[in-house]
């Protein structure tokens, strides 16, 4: 067995010969491939520093750092800005009373209500994200300087906006939501499969929607005693990616037993590749109230493809993952179209439903967490305080 290092690591790994301490000031190892060798290695070291930090971390820090870029050039809050406006106002560091005075600004802006527009959490990732351009640049950090630090202290302490949060989607929520889907019209059905899929895994799984997201077809496994097991591959409190398996156990109810979701789901990702009929075929057949966990299991499919799909109006099945915020807007849209409230109803509303349903049930934390991923019980009990006030709270012994 290789030791992981000379002959024994892979082709494309350029060798390096290091040069001895005391041979000035080029003592370091060089590529024995010589310039372009050191090209590989330089775009290396780019893709990884570039992967130290999510996609979707990446995505709003660019995204705060252009509505900064905004305010820095004059523009309202609603105007596009080009990209050579943005990168012309990152092309020196900006100064720490630019910073604060854009906090300032945006902290006391206020809503229709007369409540702040903008909560605390949300500054404060402003501030992240224009420390980390300011990083990506090679500048000097503004937002170390004890002016940006005392302003977003200051607004912490004296601005106070109740904390939005998801409402739970319950058992009997979810159930309600599931039953409510078309799963037997062309091409309504196709997508009420998914659907349905996406909406058991989440509550069952206590996934975030970026998890549900990032599925492949190999990551789930038929377990005879256990129903499914899930590998989670990484997830927002895992960035290193040691892992995470799910257990997704069958369900007494066939409408929201995630086995029986997973395999109608895989049957229709199946009937796509013998053609429209096929799939028109497998949906006329499909029935909630019956049981299809059990039933003779083919397989296939490759494992590398994405598990749940982005999908064109016609009810075609595309190659690639769907979105977690399209995950977040269809929960919204199927709670609603149940007739259930759906105000905050979020793609977060299904893991919020089943630590609710636990902590109601009598679970531990040890066991909520062992599911939703959570480091920290502290996390679990905001569900409590939120979401089952009288849970293990001494009201109910008072005999009021």
């Amino acid at each position: 067995m290789s030791s992981g290092y000379g002959p024994g690591m892979g082709a494309s790994t350029p060798a390096v010969v290091v040069v001895p301490s005391g041979a000035g000031p080029q003592s370091r190892a060089v590529p024995v491939g010589g310039e372009a060798a050191a090209r590989e290695l330089t775009t290396a070291a780019a893709v990884f520093q570039r992967a130290a930090l999510s996609s979707g971390t990446r995505r709003s820090y660019e995204s705060d750092v252009r509505m900064f870029c905004r305010w820095l050039a004059g523009y309202t809050e609603k105007e596009p800005i080009p990209d050579s406006l943005v990168e012309e106002q990152l092309s020196f560091p900006r100064s720490a009373k630019e910073v604060a005075e854009y906090l300032s600004e945006k902290a006391l802006q206020r809503t229709v209500e007369d409540t702040p527009r903008y909560s605390t959490a949300s500054i404060g990732r402003w501030v992240a994200a224009i420390a980390w351009a300011h990083h990506e640049r090679g500048f000097r950090n503004p937002c170390a300087d004890r002016r940006v630090t005392d302003t977003l202290n200051g607004i912490r302490r004296s601005t106070h906006r109740p904390t939005k949060r998801a409402s739970p989607l319950l058992v009997a929520d979810l159930r309600k939501t599931v039953l409510a889907v078309d799963v037997t019209s062309y091409p309504a059905g196709v997508k009420g499969t998914r659907d349905i899929a996406l909406l058991v895994f989440g509550f069952a799984g206590a996934f975030r929607r970026t998890e549900l997201s990032e599925l492949l077809v190999g990551d789930v496994f038929l377990h005879a005693e256990d129903g499914l097991h899930v590998r989670v591959r990484s997830s927002k409190t895992d960035q290193e990616g040691r892992g995470q398996v799910k257990a997704l156990p069958y369900g007494a109810n066939s409408a929201t037993c995630p086995p029986c979701a997973f395999r109608r789901w895989y049957r229709l990702l199946q009937a796509q590749d013998e053609g429209r009929p096929e799939v028109m075929r497998s949906l006329r057949g499909q029935d909630l109230a019956i049981h299809v966990c059990q039933d003779l299991w083919t397989g296939g499919l490759p494992g590398r493809a994405p598990l749940f799909r982005a999908m064109a109006k016609t009810g075609t099945i595309r190659a690639t993952a769907v979105l977690g915020d399209a995950i977040g807007r269809m929960v919204t849209e199927r709670a609603h179209a149940a007739g259930i409230p759906a105000g905050s109803i979020t793609g977060h509303s299904l893991r919020a439903g089943f630590v609710t349903q636990a902590i109601r049930a009598g679970a531990t934390d040890h066991q909520i967490m062992r599911q939703t991923g959570h480091k920290n019980p502290a996390t679990v009990h905001v569900y409590a305080r939120e979401n089952a006030p009288l849970e293990q709270n001494a009201v109910i012994t008072l005999g009021l």
